[in-house]
């Protein structure tokens, strides 16, 4: 308990949640990614796991903190008028010039790190910086959303692009599926596939809509490692890309906020996971 307490993290999670307001939700997960990819690139070639620990899940730019934060103070800056609906993830905050935008991200910064340190430290059988993400932003709908945990069909839409059938949702989870298996049980790192899916976000802050990915490449990589069988993990891939829509009708479509389909589904694959038979 003292370990998760410690003054140092916390502070610094405030720091990062603060920093993260201020650049915007989506640029802070995209740096997520860069920082994830580049960690796991200097691991592979041989070199210590400091950058990925540190900087991609630590408390400047793990997504957990970085992401949750940054969305959970654009869910504020909606409900007081600053911006048009408390959806536009995309939306630096700093230029909003309000303090208080910023504070509540390093709020949720620290209540993110918090989540997520009791959650390892108990072995909590999903992952913790999931459960972390998706927990935050329900506190938030809940806090700043005027819509209701499930939303209003009259309120605003969701505001990034999803697959638009049944059948290019699966053909989406089956090629991300596969292609993140495959590197997975080629390197036998989990996270490559993840940051890579983070990284391609880049596009989608710049206006080309470019699908979400992050939730099939990591529950492909876990399902991949977990049974060995790259053909399961493409499976898992599909079945994720379908478990996010679920979650985004239920949570995402009709609401005022963003509550995570991505780190919702991670949460369910993880969970189902953890039970998987060993060995």
């Amino acid at each position: 308990m003292n370990e998760i307490l410690n003054l140092g993290l916390i502070l610094s999670s405030f720091a990062g949640g603060m920093f993260a307001a201020f650049i915007g939700a989506l640029p802070a997960f995209i740096l997520s990614g860069v920082f994830i990819l580049m960690g796991v690139s200097i691991v592979l070639a041989g070199g210590p796991s400091d950058v990925l620990n540190f900087l991609g899940f630590g408390p400047f730019f793990g997504p957990h903190i970085a992401w949750a934060s940054a969305v959970a103070a654009t869910a504020y800056a909606g409900k007081k008028g600053l911006l048009e609906s408390g959806l536009e993830i995309k939306v630096p905050l700093g230029k909003l010039n309000n303090p208080n935008v910023l504070l509540v991200g390093g709020i949720f910064g620290v209540l993110a790190y918090l989540i997520s340190a009791v959650l390892t430290q108990v072995n909590f059988p999903a992952a913790p910086v999931a459960v972390a993400v998706f927990v935050n932003l329900v506190i938030a709908r809940l806090l700043f959303g005027q819509s209701g945990l499930f939303g209003k069909p009259e309120g605003p839409k969701q505001v990034l692009p999803a697959a638009e059938t049944l059948v290019s949702n699966i053909l989406l989870g089956l090629a991300v599926g596969m292609a993140t298996a495959y590197i997975t049980m080629a390197t036998g790192n989990i996270l490559l596939g993840f940051g890579i899916s983070a990284v391609i976000l880049y596009y989608l802050q710049m206006g080309f809509e470019v699908p979400v990915t992050h939730h099939i490449s990591f529950t492909a990589a876990l399902a991949a490692l977990t049974t060995g069988n790259i053909y399961l993990g493409a499976v898992a891939g599909a079945i994720a890309a379908l478990i996010g829509e679920v979650i985004t009708n239920l949570f995402v479509k009709d609401g005022d906020t963003l509550i995570d389909p991505w780190a919702g589904t991670i949460v369910v694959t993880s969970f189902l996971f953890y039970f998987w038979p060993k060995g």
